[in-house]
């Protein structure tokens, strides 16, 4: 089961006009959650209020092994005018296989595509465990996502990750990544190889995209490399994944 919050991240990027399937961290994501799915061994309540336009509040209680909670707290500057939980199609709360859409990604009508904030803030009950993120819309092409982690019963206390993202529409989208964990250095991108266009309707996406990342650990010296590539077959299979990833560490 996915997260309120999760959603609502999501929703607040379509509302934006960002196509999150062309991002490289989302191209097996539908197999992933086929093949490779938790099974979860307790049981977990939510509580999410949205106490006024900009902001919404979540508590959650879990016996997953032993009882914990958690409280969280989102500020988004677009009014996601979300609909009650009863009239949110199943498909978008679970982890499943999740038919990508056929369509590019549209700025909603009524806001402006080019600037956006998300803030977002979660404290873990027992402890002092707690994380945050932010995510700045700067254009209508590019975004900065910056996410902390503090716990104090690490070896590094606190994690920065720091990922600006670049999308050009139905076409291609590179991030430059940076973590304060190991001085991690990174790069992703991904192509949409091939496009077609059926006659009265927008342009899909892609029926072929590839992408890769690379990434290089200063601290250990220990560099890595994925590669990855989604295939989209109109009528007998709607979606092929194939994934290839070489690992190297010194």
């Amino acid at each position: 089961m996915r997260g309120y919050m999760d959603y609502l991240e999501e929703s607040f990027l379509q509302k934006c006009g960002w196509d999150i399937q062309s991002s490289y961290a989302n191209i097996v994501v539908a197999s992933r959650n086929i093949l490779d799915f938790d099974v979860p061994s307790g049981a977990s309540l939510n509580l999410t209020s949205k106490a006024s336009e900009p902001s919404i509040s979540s508590w959650t209680l879990s016996n997953m092994d032993s009882i914990k909670g958690s409280m969280a707290y989102m500020y988004t500057s677009k009014n996601l005018r979300l609909e009650p939980s009863r009239d949110i199609d199943l498909e978008k709360l679970v982890q499943c296989f999740r038919q990508a859409s056929m369509r590019v990604a549209e700025p909603q009508p009524g806001n402006n595509p080019r600037k956006g904030l998300l803030l977002y803030g979660r404290m873990f009950l027992p402890g002092q465990s707690l994380e945050a993120m932010a995510i700045s819309k700067f254009t209508a092409s590019s975004q900065l996502i910056t996410k902390w982690i503090v716990d104090p019963r690490l070896i590094q206390p606190v994690v920065a990750t720091f990922n600006w993202q670049t999308q050009s529409t139905n076409k291609s989208t590179r991030e430059f990544i940076y973590s304060t964990h190991e001085n991690l250095l990174g790069f992703r991108t991904l192509y949409n190889v091939a496009e077609w266009t059926n006659e009265g309707e927008s342009q899909f996406p892609s029926k072929l995209a590839a992408g890769l990342e690379v990434y290089f650990a200063a601290s250990k010296k220990s560099p890595g490399i994925s590669i990855a590539s989604r295939v989209f077959l109109k009528i007998l299979i709607q979606f092929l994944f194939l994934r290839f990833r070489l690992d190297i560490g010194l």
